[in-house]
């Protein structure tokens, strides 16, 4: 059963002042599709008549919201069994199906409305015959399946390289170094080395693999940015903004909590084990740039980053499962600050400074 301070946080957390990253990831493949069916009537067609553009926006708006229905439901956890060959060339055959089928669909209907035809005399009469099989239906296709393999290919490395990894590198927005303020998150599995001993390498892998790919729609749907998968830990970082709102930086926390405590079962049944971790979360100024030549990378430099990995340590010394530190806390919604009380000044090793920490307690009153 998950823990009463899930439904509470989420409840109390604040009001969301971003798209979901399902919902904006959506609302893009529909636009994106319909500007390519509006494209394909301002390239083909003479002007003549309106028709050609409205069918173009329908087919565009049709097709757009079947992909984004199969990307959201049917392909989500495609990635864990395919390569990216298999996944692409599995969504292209399906999307271009769908897309021939509603190409097909509405011209037929647009040309019974213009004559004034029955749909079945439509599709046997000689003009429309002459479209399918001479003129511009396979050319149709053809840009479908062209702006499709395009669109999915984009799609699909965007999510391996990282969520706007691709775009940030084909625009060159890091090229040059800037500031820029940041919330980070170090989360680290708890019994890394007796679970290695005791599950063997290979198992192990799959153990961490399994983990990951269980946190990932949670940290997304906070939107968080995984920035590193350091062994047996990850870090995750939020643009100040959107790392405050609503709470999202600690909902992922107790998002990620609440997930691997639905799917426990499941790990104690393939591992004999279920992943335990802590975490650590911290806010600054970072310097953020494109680094690199055959391999480029886009990385955070400077002490906050420094800084969140050593309270993360900390947090076995403490024995806390979260720490926060007081600048971040002090930015929150008071509906999360409420639960954390201060375990006291740190100096974490290494730094010359001491910093409030403070560890999370909950209280039962406090939903009331």
């Amino acid at each position: 059963m998950s823990h009463p301070i899930f439904q509470h946080v989420s409840l109390q957390g604040g009001s969301e002042k971003f798209l979901k990253p399902a919902a904006k990831e959506a609302l893009y493949i529909i636009i994106s599709c319909t500007i390519l069916g509006l494209c394909y009537a301002l390239l083909s067609d003479s002007f003549d008549t309106i028709v050609p553009f409205i069918n173009g926006i329908i087919i565009g708006l049709v097709c757009g919201g079947v992909v984004a229905w199969c990307e959201m439901f049917l392909f989500t956890s495609m990635g864990r069994r395919r390569n990216l060959i298999s996944i692409i060339s599995l969504k292209v055959v399906v999307y271009v199906l769908v897309l021939s089928f509603t190409i097909f669909v509405v011209i037929l209907i647009s040309r019974s409305l213009q004559s004034g035809q029955d749909p079945i005399t439509t599709f046997y009469s000689e003009p429309f015959q002459h479209l399918l099989f001479q003129e511009d239906f396979h050319i149709m296709v053809l840009y479908a399946i062209v702006m499709m393999t395009i669109i999915i290919f984009t799609k699909e490395m965007g999510r391996k390289m990282g969520q706007e990894v691709l775009i940030n590198f084909i625009t060159g927005k890091y090229s040059r170094p800037y500031y820029e303020e940041r919330i980070f998150m170090f989360l680290d599995l708890d019994g890394s080395v007796s679970l290695t001993e005791t599950l063997g390498d290979f198992r192990y892998h799959q153990f961490l693999n399994e983990f990951y790919y269980d946190i990932a729609d949670e940290i997304v749907d906070t939107h968080g940015e995984i920035y590193h998968y350091i062994g047996d830990e990850v870090v995750v970082s939020w643009k100040m903004k959107r790392g405050l709102t609503s709470g999202n930086c600690l909902r992922a926390y107790f998002k990620i909590l609440e997930k691997i405590e639905r799917v426990k079962q499941k790990y104690i049944t393939r591992f004999g084990a279920y992943p335990k971790f802590k975490a650590a979360l911290h806010c600054g100024q970072v310097v953020i740039a494109q680094i690199g030549d055959i391999k480029s990378e886009i990385v955070f430099h400077g002490d906050v980053v420094n800084t969140t990995s050593r309270i993360e340590r900390l947090c076995s010394e403490t024995g806390e499962k979260l720490l926060v530190s007081k600048t971040l806390l002090e930015q929150l919604p008071s509906s999360f600050v409420q639960y954390f009380v201060s375990v006291g000044n740190v100096k974490p090793r290494g730094k010359q400074r001491l910093i409030e920490l403070f560890g999370f307690r909950y209280d039962p009153s406090l939903n009331t």
